[in-house]
Formats: structure tokens, C-alpha cells, sequence
């Protein structure tokens, strides 16, 4: 006799695994296309040695500082310095007039940094105020410290900003607030000194009126160093900026970013025809995606009534998150591609020098400048967009792995991660709440005892991230609690290992374990992934069957799982019949309406054999008779 429940499960079973295996190969081809255009078009190999030449090249070179020895950019601690890393390293490796071999270089290399990447309009030097003596102010210490200088905020932006002009004793108005064109073309403000030097001297002594009129002072908030190159060798822009904001304590936070772009969206090159090509059967893909969706919200408006069915499973918000994100990543690429900072990008060339006697005709090359509406060009506001482009990108790539698990289900053993989570997603997501409230307590104790003297629980959401590296074996040790707070320490310490890391974090093994055993408790029959690779394809590709074994052929001489399923539906779907176990006799019988064959019933007893068992046999006959 077969068990009709257990025989309906295995072809549901199978039939589900074939659907879901024929999905995942087309979804590798889709998503293997479209991580090849994510590569090409992230091009990070060249971006990043432009990035990382410039940091090292400024951020990294050490100067000798009046308070630390040798520092680097990044441990600068006072203004002066700042004037030291301008004068030691900025300038000189800005503007560097000899080859290696002591060799006066030709006109085009003097404001060429690193010798590849030419200034394209010298540099710029921008700060941003705060206002004098407003702030709280306490009366009776006024007469010993009249001068105070209230904190700004968003790199000087916000909070109590000034516009007043300053300047030296003999022109006090010398420096003034001006709006001028920036990042690409969006609007910016401060105060600006444009440094257009051809010559290492020009750049010195620019550099040192501005220390002599002692342009950073007590109430500048926030200053910025920043030139854009031109690289014709990597067909690359780059964009570096150096930042130091001051606050009103004295502390200095030195930043460095640099920001590449490509002279042209699509140059002319086999690499930039392969991309384009990608893209366009990565948006038939997306396309063919869309109409799919449609269909299945279709289909469950036609079986359920209601549109809203679809999202009752996680694999309907899955699909609908896809969407959404494939739809926002093509109009910010859109966006790149179109944005007007590549064509308006102006060349003008330095004055002409007539021919003599002696020399040809030429120009002064050194005073050769690229700019945008008559400034430095700027390429920030097309690395907001990028930025916004790639965190985007980001949540798409992570559905779509969370997608390509889904998939995985084709096979019992590959999809037991999957149905594992989606069995305890409930009691998961009360965990991670109750971890992150707990998480959030504990950072604000440590954000109470050691917030005044440790950078990593100097502001809230810094001591949160603190304890949650702490948690993985990363983060803070005891002996740096102790360092600064010997009594505190072992108040965050101690129960923050205890409860957090000891109980809560092993929790979610337990939370695992008790899903993978329901997981396993309802699996049905194991099969191998190279069992269902193999037979799968001589199924669905006949010149394939003769790799299956001899032994094995006759599974090909029945009906599919489709037709299996299509007969057996209303017989495993009906809560009375699925209990029973029939003989053959008895499942054809029920199965003749639908003109089965005996043929076809015993070719179900022999490949679904291991659903059934032998035959109870007769009861023995009462006694006496």
C-alpha cells in the first residue's frame, strides 16, 4: 500500500523543486549579468590608486610639527600645525619643479601632482565662522575670559555662523564672505582665497600672507583645502579635499576625501562597448523581472480576491523591494550619465608669446586652466549622486542574494537556511529587538562613565557601535576602562559580558537549533544535488539521458511530476483521502476518471516506493469456524 499524503507531499515536493531549480538558473544568468555591469562600472581599480596616491601623497607624508615631532596630516592637534603641513607638505608636493635626477621639468609637469595628474586652476583655501561672544555667557567670570566662540555645525553651515568681513590691523575688511559656484555647479559660501600659482614660490607666498594675516583665528570653525587634476593617462578627473573643522574646545578634526570622474560617461574603448552591452541585457532582464511580478500579484488577485495576498509572505516584499530599487538605480544612473559637469567644462589657454629671433612661437602654459562657470571645477555634486547611486545599489545586491536563497529550496538540504529562518523570522525579530534595547542601555552607561575621556564613548551612537564590536571580540578591553575609569569599568563591564555577550548573543543558537529541528521535522525525502542536477537534465533534455545509468531509464518511460500532480491534486488536497493508503488497485480505481492507466499507477508504486509499505495482512479467522 503507498501513503496518499506522503506520496501527494514527495510530488508537490518535486514539482516545486523543478519550478524553483528551472527560476534559479535563469535568475544565475540575470544576476551573473548584472554584477558584470556593477563591475564595470564601479572601474575601482584606477579610481582607487588615484584615491590612494593623492591621500598618500598629502594625508600620509610627515612634516615636523612644533608640539609632536614628526606627525602626519591626520595627528595634526593645533593651528599651527596646519600652517606647517600647508608649507612642508601641501606646496612642495603640489608644485615640484625638478625631475628625480635634479632636471627643471617642462611647463606641463610643474603643477603636475605625482607627475600624472595636472592642476586644472591652481588651489582653493575656504573656512566658515562662528560668531563672536554668542553664547551663554556666565557674568561673573567675564571679567577674567570676555571672548567666547559657540560651536557650528554641518562643516560650518548651521548654528551661529558669521558673515562679517576680518582681516589684518591695517585692513580690517580684507577677507569677505562671498557665494560662489561649487560642488559641480550647486551654490556654496565662505570665505575663499583662490591660489592660482604656476611657480612653488607663488604658492609660498600666498600661503604665508595668509598665516601672517592670521586668517585661522579663534572663531574659524571649519576649513578646506581643495584642487581638482586632470589625468589623460586613467582619462580620470580627481577632486581632493583636506578638512579641518575646529571646535570650540581647540580640538582639530583633520578629514581627507577625493572624489574621481571619468572625462567621458562612455569613452570610446572595447571595456566601455562590453558595459553598454551589459546594460542593455540587464534592462531586458529588469524588464522581463517587472512583467513577472505583474503576472504573480495577477495570479494571486485571481486565486485570493484580494491583491494584498501577495504580500503575506516574505517573498512578496522580496519581489516588491526589487522592484523599487531596480526602478531608483536607473534613474540615478540616468542621472550620472547626464550630469552636466563633463560638457561644461571650459579650456582656456595661456596668453601667446610671440616668436623671436632665437625661440619659436608658444604660450605660457603654466597659466593653461579648466574651469566650471568661471571657477575650479568641482565634482562633489556628482559624487552625492554616485554615493547615493551605490548605496542604493547596495540594498539590490543584498536582495538579490536574499533572492538567490529563496532559490536554493529546488534543494532539501541547500534550503534548510532559508526555511530555517522563515520558521523562527517571529521569535528572531523579538530577539533583535530586545538585543538592540539592550545594546542601547548599556551604551548609554558607557556613554555616562566614559564619554568625558574615550573617543569611543564620546557620543552615543559611537559608544553603541563600541559595545556591539565588543560583543564580536572587537572594540574596548578592560584595561582601557580601567585606564580612565578604574570604579566604572567594572559597572559596564561585568554585566555588559554577562548578560549581553554570555545570554543574550548565545540565545540565538538556541533560537537556531529549536528552527532547524522543526525545519528537519517537516522536511520531506532527501535528495542529492548532483542526483537532481543529473536526472533533472535527461528529463528536460532528451540526448542527456544517456549519462543516466541503465538501471535508471525506466524512470523516463512514465508520466512527469506535472501530470503526477495534476492526477493526484484533488486526492492529496482532500483531508479525508490523504489519510488513507491504497493498493494499486484501489488508487486506480479512483484515478480512472482522469483515464490513468494501470500501467501508469504501477510506474507510482515503483518510482514513489518508498512510500509505501507491504500489506497488513488478513485477520486471522475467529475461532470455532
Amino acid at each position: 500500500v503507498i501513503s496518499v499524503k506522503r506520496l501527494w507531499e514527495e510530488v508537490d515536493a518535486k514539482q516545486s523543486r523543478t519550478l524553483l531549480a528551472g527560476s534559479m538558473t535563469r535568475y544565475l544568468f540575470f544576476i551573473t549579468f548584472y554584477i558584470l555591469v556593477i563591475h564595470h562600472q564601479k572601474s575601482a581599480e584606477s579610481t582607487y590608486h588615484l584615491t590612494d596616491a593623492i591621500r598618500s601623497h598629502y594625508a600620509e607624508s610627515p612634516f615636523s610639527s612644533g608640539t609632536k615631532g614628526d606627525v602626519t596630516f591626520g595627528e595634526m592637534v593645533t593651528v599651527g600645525d596646519f600652517w606647517s603641513w600647508m608649507e612642508q607638505v601641501f606646496v612642495p608636493n603640489t608644485y615640484d619643479p625638478f625631475w628625480s635626477n635634479g632636471d627643471p621639468k617642462d611647463d606641463y609637469f610643474k603643477g603636475a601632482v605625482l607627475d600624472k595628474n595636472r592642476l586644472v586652476s591652481g588651489f582653493r583655501v575656504t573656512q566658515r565662522r562662528s560668531k563672536v561672544n554668542d553664547c551663554l555667557l556666565q557674568q561673573r567670570y567675564n571679567a577674567f575670559f570676555p571672548f567666547c566662540y559657540p560651536n557650528t555645525f554641518g562643516k560650518g553651515r548651521f548654528g551661529a555662523t558669521s558673515k562679517d568681513s576680518f582681516g589684518p590691523y591695517y585692513n580690517a575688511t580684507k577677507y569677505r564672505w562671498s557665494e560662489y559656484s561649487y560642488d559641480g555647479g550647486g551654490a556654496d559660501s565662505g570665505f575663499v582665497a583662490n591660489i592660482r600659482a604656476t611657480t612653488v614660490l607663488q604658492a609660498r607666498n600666498r600661503v604665508a600672507e595668509l598665516k601672517q594675516d592670521q586668517w585661522i583665528d579663534q572663531a574659524t570653525r571649519f576649513v578646506r583645502v581643495d584642487f581638482t587634476t586632470y589625468n589623460p593617462s586613467a582619462n580620470l578627473f580627481g577632486h581632493a579635499e583636506f578638512f579641518v573643522e575646529l571646535d570650540n574646545t581647540g580640538k582639530l578634526w583633520p578629514s581627507t576625501r577625493v572624489t574621481t570622474m571619468k572625462t567621458e560617461a562612455y569613452l570610446n574603448s572595447t571595456r566601455d562597448y562590453v558595459q553598454i552591452v551589459l546594460e542593455i541585457v540587464v534592462m531586458i532582464g529588469v524588464i522581463m523581472y517587472f512583467v513577472g511580478v505583474i503576472k504573480d500579484i495577477a495570479e494571486v488577485k485571481s486565486r485570493t480576491g484580494k491583491y494584498s495576498s501577495f504580500f503575506a509572505s516574505l517573498w512578496g516584499w522580496v519581489d516588491f523591494g526589487l522592484v523599487a530599487f531596480y526602478i531608483m538605480d536607473f534613474c540615478i544612473w540616468v542621472a550620472i550619465i547626464a550630469d552636466p559637469v563633463r560638457t561644461s567644462i571650459d579650456l582656456t589657454l595661456g596668453p601667446s608669446i610671440a616668436a623671436t629671433a632665437t625661440a619659436a612661437a608658444t604660450r605660457q602654459v603654466p597659466l593653461d586652466t579648466l574651469t566650471r562657470d568661471g571657477v575650479s571645477v568641482g565634482l562633489s555634486s556628482l559624487r552625492d549622486k554616485t554615493d547615493i547611486y551605490w548605496g542604493f545599489q547596495s540594498f539590490t545586491l543584498m536582495l538579490m542574494l536574499l533572492q538567490f536563497l529563496r532559490f536554493l529550496a529546488f534543494n532539501t538540504f541547500l534550503g534548510t537556511l532559508v526555511e530555517t529562518f522563515i520558521i523562527i523570522k517571529t521569535v528572531l525579530l523579538q530577539y533583535t529587538i530586545v538585543l538592540v534595547c539592550s545594546n542601547v542601555a548599556f551604551a548609554y552607561v558607557g556613554y555616562g562613565l566614559f564619554g568625558h575621556s574615550m573617543r569611543e564613548f564620546h557620543s552615543f551612537d559611537q559608544s553603541f557601535f563600541t559595545l556591539l564590536s565588543t560583543s564580536i571580540g572587537n572594540g574596548v578591553s578592560y584595561a582601557e576602562l580601567v585606564e580612565h575609569n578604574p570604579a566604572g569599568a567594572p559597572i559596564l563591564y561585568v554585566p555588559y559580558v554577562f548578560f549581553h555577550c554570555f545570554v543574550l548573543i548565545n540565545m540565538i543558537t538556541a533560537v537556531l537549533v529549536e528552527g532547524y529541528q522543526v525545519q528537519q521535522s517537516q522536511r520531506v525525502r532527501h535528495v542529492p544535488v548532483g542526483h537532481q542536477v543529473q536526472f533533472g537534465l535527461a528529463r528536460q533534455v532528451t540526448a542527456m539521458r544517456r549519462y543516466v545509468p541503465r538501471e535508471d531509464q525506466w524512470r523516463y518511460t512514465g508520466p512527469d511530476n506535472e501530470k503526477l500532480r495534476e492526477w493526484l491534486e484533488d486526492i492529496g488536497t482532500d483531508e479525508d483521502e490523504s489519510r488513507l493508503e491504497m493498493t494499486e488497485e484501489e488508487l486506480y480505481e479512483r484515478l480512472l476518471e482522469k483515464n490513468v492507466r494501470m500501467e501508469d499507477v504501477k510506474f507510482i508504486f515503483k518510482r514513489f516506493g518508498f512510500c509505501t509499505r507491504p500489506r497488513d495482512p488478513p485477520p486471522p479467522p475467529p475461532r470455532g469456524t
